[in-house]
């Protein structure tokens, strides 16, 4: 009788994922109601559901709500919101009320696992059975005169969530420092002002067949020459299929000239505010939009599959391709609490786990780690591995806040990565 009633609510709302947290007041349907709230304590289940505007924080949050499991009267620790349904009116969002809910498009409604759960997948088991490499080579192409700590950051992230190797690409003048900060990085001086085209064409020809992926941007800067040699850099990355991360100013190669990236969705940019408001603008995208997720949508399809991270009080992530068969659309919002403190180097940190965690789907798109069961859509993985930075590195800057407050340095959140990303993707129950 319970599966039964289960079944008819679900049907009637649309619903085609699972639940995570149930606000009782929500529902008043006898059992069904005590089996759904049960259900909704395990944390790895997503309640596809969005709270009324009218329902009082902090049940209601901006109009859109997905949480994680709880106790009774838990309304923290949202974790990530799939845009599936909007709710209107009613307290009591009951099968007696069916205009309570309108649905609102899904990329993939018969979807059955929850983003959490599927970025679990792409992470390589620790066991014996693999060499070093295969879990995870990471390219950082950066780190001039003036920014040395950029790349550092990026690199170490890269390291401390579980890559085996990461290579810092530089300026000779940046090398010394980067290579006393730590003796973990691989750290290539190549990016000499007088170094030619030819030259550094025939050096990343053999260094960019080590790499996974290649993230471009942390401690660029904006020397012409290092300008025109990461251009070089992401050209050569897209003729070998490699995945790429583009951040800080290598956001501007992508401003000046589209083309560098459209259409190559194995790409992943990472805005801040500012500067994703001067990506908007370059392309004639509106930069504020109605519903939240729109303008990040609206530039993932006019740079043809590009995966957008945007940075900012959430994180917002868009992939969004009209041109391919069918099209193909999706979006996740990051919600998992943050620290107050925004010290800059978190969006290094950021970009490095973005990076691992593309190099892992390398490795689960040839089948290393899954042994070749693969289930998730290839061009998914990167918007997972942006979901799964994106939480990482909210965690870590939580952690670190609540420890160092006010005087929270991006070195402080370093040492909170280990015990992050234990808790997010590898406990029972993801303490998020």
């Amino acid at each position: 009788m319970i599966k039964q009633q289960i079944q008819r609510f679900s049907k009637e709302f649309a619903i085609t994922r699972r639940f995570s947290f149930l606000h009782r007041p929500c529902l008043q349907h006898g059992e069904a109601r005590r089996y759904l709230y049960d259900q909704s304590r395990r944390p790895d289940t997503v309640f596809p559901w969005v709270c009324p505007k009218d329902l009082p924080l902090p049940i209601r949050e901006k109009g859109f709500a997905t949480f994680r499991g709880g106790g009774a009267g838990d309304y923290g620790g949202g974790v990530v919101r799939p845009r599936f349904a909007t709710a209107r009116h009613s307290h009591h969002l009951t099968p007696r009320h069916p205009q309570a809910f309108r649905p609102l498009e899904s990329p993939e409604p018969t979807m059955s696992k929850t983003i959490l759960t599927q970025v679990k997948e792409l992470i390589p088991p620790l066991t014996g059975g693999l060499h070093k490499g295969q879990a995870g080579r990471v390219g950082i192409f950066g780190g001039c005169r003036d920014y040395t700590g950029a790349p550092y950051f990026a690199g170490m992230a890269a390291l401390r969530a579980g890559a085996d190797l990461a290579h810092i690409i530089c300026a000779p003048a940046a090398a010394p420092a980067i290579k006393s900060y730590s003796p973990d990085l691989m750290v290539y001086p190549i990016l000499a002002s007088e170094t030619t085209v030819a030259e550094l064409t025939s050096l990343l020809d053999a260094l960019l067949p080590r790499l996974h992926v290649l993230v471009v941007g942390p401690g660029l800067g904006r020397e012409t020459h290092m300008q025109a040699f990461a251009r070089l850099a992401i050209q050569q990355a897209r003729e070998r299929g490699l995945y790429l991360v583009l951040d800080a100013d290598a956001l501007l190669l992508v401003q000046e000239d589209i083309d560098i990236i459209r259409g190559y969705t194995k790409a992943v940019i990472t805005p801040n505010l500012p500067e994703f408001t001067n990506l908007c603008e370059s392309f004639g995208v509106p930069s504020k939009t109605a519903k939240k997720t729109q303008a990040s949508i609206t530039l993932s399809d006019a740079l043809g599959g590009v995966t957008v991270l945007q940075k900012g009080e959430t994180d917002i992530i868009s992939f969004s391709h009209s041109t391919s068969a069918g099209g193909e659309r999706e979006t996740a919002e990051v919600v998992t609490k943050s620290g107050l403190k925004r010290c800059g180097g978190q969006g290094d940190l950021l970009s490095g786990f973005t990076g691992t965690m593309l190099a892992w789907s390398k490795g689960y798109e040839e089948g290393v780690f899954n042994k070749g069961n693969s289930q998730i859509s290839h061009t998914r993985l990167p918007l997972l591995s942006c979901v799964g930075a994106a939480i990482l590195t909210r965690t870590i800057s939580r952690r670190a806040f609540e420890k160092h407050g006010r005087a929270t340095l991006t070195s402080d959140m370093i040492p909170e990565i280990s015990g992050a990303f234990a808790d997010v993707f590898e406990s029972p129950g993801s303490k998020i």
